[in-house]
């Protein structure tokens, strides 16, 4: 008879190997785990999980991930967005012109009906520039009367 022993069977636990991290296809979601030398990390999941290469390999291919991924996919990043500057002239000077209307009503705490109603008496207004023009003229008059 063989020498049998009932001693368990030692387990083999895999380490992070840092050589993972220079395939590209692991790159940009795997990382190491901060519970320690056996776990990886998946950033786009957002889940430790323990094993080596091939439980790498098979987080890649999870439903989880395949659906982050493919959201990733159709979502723009900010940096490639239509900015402000790209923007023609008009729409600055709008925008502009909403900052500087809101933060007038934010420093002087305007209740929100008066807004709304200043919102359409500017529309109404505006719809002349000529009108705003003589309105910046008279309030010019006035600082000049009350420099005095």
């Amino acid at each position: 008879m063989k020498n049998q022993t009932n001693a368990p069977k030692r387990k083999f636990t895999h380490r992070f190997r840092c050589d993972w991290l220079n395939d590209d296809d692991l790159k940009p979601w795997l990382m190491k785990s901060i519970k320690g030398d056996t776990y990886f990390n998946c950033k786009f999941c957002k889940i430790d999980l323990m094993g080596g290469i091939s439980a790498v390999k098979e987080q890649g291919k999870s439903d989880k991930y395949v659906s982050l991924i493919r959201s990733r996919k159709i979502t723009i990043e900010i940096n490639k967005m239509t900015t402000v500057q790209n923007a023609s002239e008009l729409v600055k000077k709008t925008i502009e012109a909403e900052i500087r209307l809101s933060m007038f009503i934010v420093e002087h705490n305007i209740a929100i009906r008066t807004v709304n109603h200043l919102v359409s008496l500017l529309k109404i207004i505006g719809k002349d520039s000529d009108v705003i023009k003589i309105l910046n003229a008279i309030e010019q008059k006035q600082r000049q009367w009350f420099a005095m």
